[in-house]
């Protein structure tokens, strides 16, 4: 990246930090709103905390549940099975939720997969990449 774009990409995070504020989860619930997403979009965004698993089955939302889940499995180079990714998670932040992460990732993986016909855990980047190129060779 060269210098250029790194100061551009300062500017634009102190211009959106200026609109935003410097909490991460607020502003990305603004920016969806000014972006102009609809309101469960915003809803499901809004919740996409792992904290707010326990409430979330109390409310039985499935939509935030579902986001949440896949958010629990993307790492930062490729989707990682669930335990995979908050043990790499707490190796790279001295995570302080991590057993309470890993028993709402628990019940939350479970619910998922008594409602599914698949093996959660055999989703890997391969599998899915495989149905990308399945889906770029079909013709519309």
């Amino acid at each position: 990246m060269s210098e250029s774009e790194i100061n551009g990409l300062d500017r634009l995070q102190k211009r959106l930090r200026g609109k935003y504020g410097d909490n991460e989860h607020e502003a990305t619930v603004g920016l969806c709103r000014d972006l102009g997403c609809d309101d469960m979009t915003v809803r499901i965004v809004n919740n996409l905390e792992w904290a707010y698993i326990p409430r979330l089955f109390s409310e039985s939302e499935t939509e935030s549940l579902l986001a949440i889940y896949r958010d629990m499995r993307i790492g930062p180079r490729s989707i990682l099975l669930l335990i995979d990714r908050l043990t790499d998670l707490k190796n790279r932040t001295n995570a302080d939720e991590f057993e309470q992460n890993v028993a709402n990732g628990n019940k939350l993986e479970n619910f998922i997969q008594e409602n599914v016909s698949i093996n959660l855990n055999e989703i890997s980047e391969e599998k899915i990449d495989s149905y990308f190129e399945t889906l770029r060779n079909i013709e519309i």
